[in-house]
């Protein structure tokens, strides 16, 4: 893709705080509507995901590239914290190895983290994909046709392999799934690839009255008058067709909120701060967020929940944004967490997609 647009840079940041409201005290003190943003909160990652994947590198440089970016930040900390078990002396040292291989929320200490490994499963399946069978010169029928299928598919499998985990995690299994989340690969996949192909539309998006109307009313109605809910770590996909009806127009409300924020100078600066540093709020939050929360139990009665809850939160989004500046002046430590510098020519090259017709 070209330039990136603001209002993407504002719904990354909007989708990570979302994240990691999702893994604070807050989402249980408001849960029905966290619920409701869980028709959209993880498909919106992907989606947005999709919107900047591109098959111009080469298999191997696309390999290196994205290894380097999801999978070694995911490997430094966990084995860093790996280490610290062994160190201390606690036991499980052996299922925490084998769970950071296994790579699915249930099986890693940081739980948020199971999705850079399945997004890097994501990216290498739709890279194949998109490249094997040229899917970017194939008509409107045929990409809606298969993210339709993808979904379906996805909610079969999810179902299939539930339970099928081994027991050598003390999870129940039916949450642990398949190793990297394969399991509900293709729901993640249909996701992505709608943002892959819609990627020029979101690029020169402006809402229509209309639509957004009905993409509210759709969306309501699904959180209010069914049972549908999405909570992929748990392996939750219910009421397929009326979740996934509420992912779309959730994802387009919140492209649409986007759109009308970065027209404001201080809040397209304000949400770009927090989406440019997703990978480190990602990473970080859930850890510093449970810490703080423990904190302040320990002096603040129950009585004060809610404030404890929302300090907590703030601590866990902002905190991140430290760290990112902190590891980005030690070469030591951003060899681990940043990806390595491509040279301008390349940057430039991936731009855009290549065209389906001169991809060998």
């Amino acid at each position: 893709m070209g330039k990136r647009v603001d209002l993407v840079d504002v719904a990354k940041g909007i989708s990570i705080l979302l994240v990691a409201f999702n893994h604070s005290q807050l989402s249980s003190l408001f849960q029905d509507a966290n619920n409701a943003m869980g028709l959209f909160r993880m498909p919106l990652f992907f989606f947005l995901s999709g919107v900047f994947f591109s098959t111009v590198r080469s298999p191997r440089d696309f390999f290196i590239h994205k290894t380097d970016a999801l999978l070694k930040p995911y490997f430094a900390t966990l084995i860093f914290l790996l280490l610290t078990t062994i160190l201390i002396g606690r036991e499980g040292v052996f299922r925490e190895a084998l769970g950071i291989f296994y790579g699915t929320g249930f099986t890693i200490r940081w739980r948020p983290m199971w999705f850079l490994t399945h997004l890097w499963l994501v990216f290498m399946a739709c890279y194949i994909l998109v490249r094997r069978f040229r899917l970017d010169g194939t008509s409107v029928v045929f990409r809606f046709s298969l993210v339709v299928g993808f979904i379906l598919l996805g909610v079969i499998t999810m179902n299939l392999f539930r339970g099928a985990a081994p027991t050598l995690f003390d999870e129940t299994p039916s949450w642990v799934g398949m190793p990297l989340s394969v399991d509900f690969m293709f729901i993640s996949m249909a996701f992505f690839l709608s943002g892959h192909f819609l990627h020029r539309q979101v690029k020169a998006f402006t809402p229509q009255f209309s639509l957004l109307l009905l993409m509210g009313c759709i969306y309501f109605l699904v959180v209010f008058f069914s049972e549908a809910r999405i909570d992929l770590n748990t392996r939750v996909y219910r009421e397929p067709v009326l979740a996934t009806l509420a992912a779309v127009s959730g994802i387009y409300l919140v492209i649409s909120g986007a759109y009308y924020l970065s027209r404001y100078p201080g809040a397209k600066a304000f949400f770009k701060t927090f989406g440019s540093a997703s990978l480190f709020i990602l990473i970080f939050h859930y850890f510093l967020g449970r810490k703080m929360q423990w904190l302040l139990d320990q002096f603040l009665s129950p009585d004060w929940l809610l404030l404890t809850a929302a300090v907590s939160f703030v601590f866990s989004v902002t905190l991140p944004l430290l760290s990112k500046i902190i590891i980005s002046k030690n070469r030591f430590l951003s060899y681990f967490y940043f990806p390595f510098k491509q040279p301008a020519r390349e940057a430039g090259q991936a731009a855009e997609p290549v065209p389906y017709n001169k991809i060998p």
